[in-house]
């Protein structure tokens, strides 16, 4: 994608990533999402920029529930701040965890 200004789209999804330790600094998610990608022997992701965010697109198959379940505890166990996360914050986590996508409405 090149050099771009670090604008969170959705800054409370942002500060709750933050707070749960996902984040560490501002600007470097593109480029820790392609190194995991790469690390792990996927392919880069797509990115879609559009004017309301971006839509990053991986080419892997899903894994089966039980995997995903895995998947979701260790994401849970991941999220060491959760107790002092607000209402709203668990919300947000809880729902990835469960749907594994997140959408924002538009104005």
């Amino acid at each position: 994608m090149g050099k771009h200004e670090s604008i969170p789209y959705n800054p409370e999804i942002a500060k709750c990533f933050f707070l749960a330790g996902l984040i560490e600094a501002w600007g470097r998610g593109i480029e820790r999402i392609i190194e995991a990608c790469k690390q792990d022997d996927y392919p880069t992701p797509e990115w879609k920029v559009e004017p309301n965010g971006v839509w990053v697109v991986f080419d892997f198959e899903p894994a089966g529930d039980s995997e995903n379940m895995g998947n979701a505890e260790r994401l849970r166990s991941i999220v060491n701040d959760y107790e002092r996360l607000t209402p709203n914050e668990k919300l947000i986590i809880d729902h990835l965890l469960s749907k594994q996508t997140i959408t924002r409405n538009k104005p």
